[in-house]
């Protein structure tokens, strides 16, 4: 079974691999998603250059609604990144 810091990892480096594919650098994948939360009328902003480099290495795993900005912006989709869905506990 695969554990979360290893998904994180993976997450980070496709979230990289797409991100260097689409010739954007961090500053310019933060600065797409702002224009991109804007044009599609988002009140949320994109986080700081320093959040994506955390993604990216794999130590923070981005919120939805940020993740909704990063997909719109490299035009692909969570299961494309390995993004990891919450876990839901039944009672």
């Amino acid at each position: 079974m695969t554990n979360t810091k290893d998904i994180l990892k993976r997450f980070g480096q496709r979230l990289r691999q797409k991100r260097q594919e689409r010739g954007f650098t961090r500053e310019a994948l933060v600065d797409q998603m702002d224009k991109f939360a804007s044009e599609s009328g988002q009140s949320r902003k994109a986080p700081d250059v320093s959040t994506v480099a955390r993604w990216e290495r794999g130590e923070q795993c981005p919120r939805e609604s940020h993740l909704q900005l990063v997909c719109g912006v490299l035009q692909v989709t969570p299961e494309e990144l390995g993004y990891p869905k919450p876990i839901r506990h039944r009672p």
